[in-house]
């Protein structure tokens, strides 16, 4: 076959169905490698977001139990709270019961108990005579000196008690049974020249004279 034609002289070569089936060829595997390729993008897109979301849902449900476990905690703490509240509640009514028990118990012994009785105290001793008298009689020869002396301490009354030291007589023994009988009410039942015998004695051993004694009790208020 010479593939001639009138007028015109074709000339067929046979490559030309080749190259036409290769290039077709080559077309076809293109979009199939691009199609491949683009699929192959969308799934690796599609995993990598599916392992984002799955992340994130892994992180929100780490902090939803970290949230219940505070919220049971919360709710243990509470309870024992109001277990203690309760507790208190109780304890104080037993105390008020306890109070109420004991101030009943004090009614009715106070209700039982009887009234004291005030002590009859003996009437105060009235004795004659006055201090310079009463010295002289006791036979102290400083006169002077022990009067000063019994002015400070007792103005020179045989029935003077100091009522915070139980200190008693013209001399201020202490304590006052030292002088001999002592009253109910404290005062001294000796007669002012026995107290002043024994003032005497005392204020000699201690001081050698009234003048000592006076001296003494002028620097320190005592004697």
């Amino acid at each position: 076959m010479s593939g001639t034609k009138r007028g015109t002289r074709v000339v067929y070569n046979p490559n030309m169905k080749r190259i036409r089936n290769i290039n077709w060829l080559a077309i076809i595997v293109a979009t199939l490698v691009t199609g491949a390729a683009v699929v192959s993008w969308a799934y690796l897109s599609s995993r990598t977001h599916q392992a984002k979301l799955e992340r994130s849902l892994q992180t929100k449900q780490v902090e939803l139990q970290k949230q219940i476990k505070a919220l049971d905690l919360q709710k243990i703490q509470t309870k024992q709270i109001d277990d203690q509240k309760e507790a208190l509640k109780v304890q104080t009514q037993e105390l008020q019961k306890q109070l109420e028990a004991k101030r009943s118990t004090q009614k009715v012994l106070a209700a039982a108990k009887p009234t004291p009785t005030k002590p009859i105290q003996a009437p105060r001793a009235v004795y004659g005579g006055d201090c310079a008298t009463w010295i002289r009689d006791a036979g102290i020869t400083d006169v002077a000196s022990a009067m000063e002396l019994i002015r400070k301490e007792s103005n020179c009354n045989p029935n003077a008690v100091n009522r915070s030291s139980g200190a008693c007589g013209i001399g201020q023994s202490l304590p006052c049974s030292k002088m001999g009988a002592v009253n109910a009410n404290g005062t001294s039942a000796v007669s002012p020249v026995n107290q002043l015998i024994w003032m005497d004695k005392y204020v000699v051993a201690r001081y050698g004279s009234f003048a000592g004694a006076l001296a003494f009790h002028l620097r320190n208020n005592w004697y």
